[in-house]
This record gives C-alpha cells, structure tokens and sequence, in this order.
C-alpha cells in the first residue's frame, strides 16, 4: 500500500480512501477529493501524482483559515459581551462567582488551542 501524499490545500498529513460508485481519497481535513477511479491502489496513485500545490491554492487555503480564524473571534467576541451584559444585571456576589467560571472555560479554550 503506497503511503499517501499531505492534501495539496490544507496540509493535512492523513487522508482517507473512500468507496461509493468510485473510489477516490478524500481529506479528512478540507474535505479535498481525488480523482475518482476504480480501485483503491488506483486512488492512491492518482492522489500522489496530482499537481503539486500552487501558489494560489495556497494562497486560497491561508484565506479560507484566515476567514475561519476572523469567525471564531467574531463569536468569542459576541459570547464575551453577552457575558458582561448578564453580569452587569447580578448582585456582586453572583457575579463573582460566574466570573471565575468564565475564566476557567477560557483558560480551558486557550489550552485546547481556539481555532484549529
């Protein structure tokens, strides 16, 4: 079984060959496929020998992660200022202790890495 290739788009070291009416390899990343052949030895070949990356498929898949990136900041963003709005409304207290969970769960996002 030969070893196969990192997606051309998204760099992902491990794809998978997939069989329905064809067999091709498809990302497990981007969701990137192959050309679609008879044969798992075929889709694996086909796979290998495609087009290196170009720049401007590189250049598509940093602005596909970039827009990816920009989302999840957007979202953070509006979950943070809802926060700060429902803790405005609470006694000092209540707030307190919501704060300390907030900032575990943040800890706990920055840990896992947000975004990939």
């Amino acid at each position: 079984m030969s070893e196969l290739k990192p997606c051309p788009f998204c760099g992902k070291q491990v794809g998978k060959v997939t069989q329905h009416t064809h067999t091709f390899v498809k990302c497990e990343k981007c969701t990137a496929k192959g050309p679609h052949v008879s044969g798992a030895k075929l889709a694996r070949e086909a796979w290998n020998t495609r087009a290196e990356s170009s720049s401007e498929a590189d250049a598509m898949a940093s602005a596909a992660l970039i827009a990816r990136q920009d989302a999840e900041l957007q979202r953070l963003r509006d979950a943070a200022q809802k926060v700060v709005t429902e803790i405005d409304q609470m006694p000092p207290s209540m707030a307190a202790g919501i704060l300390c969970n907030e900032i575990l769960e943040l800890k706990s996002a920055l840990q896992q890495g947000v975004g990939r």
